[in-house]
């Protein structure tokens, strides 16, 4: 659904902040606008609205031997993601 107005932007740190300055709503992944919800600079238009889940995967060819940095970074990002989500970024 197309909605008219007059501003165009192409990334979501844009977006949140036409939002933090009062330009209108927008449907950000959470991460995003996380602190400035904390903050009180935002607030929940749609509260309770069920978040979606996304996944990060690591895709990489098919072989009997993964490279050791290919591996240590599979790693770096389990350990790093093990613990976050929408309430946790």
């Amino acid at each position: 659904m197309r909605t008219a107005g007059w501003l165009t932007v192409n990334d979501g740190q844009s977006l949140l902040n036409a939002c933090i300055g009062g330009l209108g709503i927008a449907y950000l992944p959470s991460f995003l606008y996380a602190d400035a919800l904390e903050k009180g600079l935002v607030e929940e238009a749609i509260p309770n609205l069920p978040a979606e889940t996304q996944g990060i995967y690591a895709v990489y060819p098919p072989g009997r031997f993964t490279q050791p940095k290919v591996r240590a970074f599979i790693d770096f990002l389990v350990e790093a993601f093990a613990e976050k989500g929408p309430d946790t970024w």
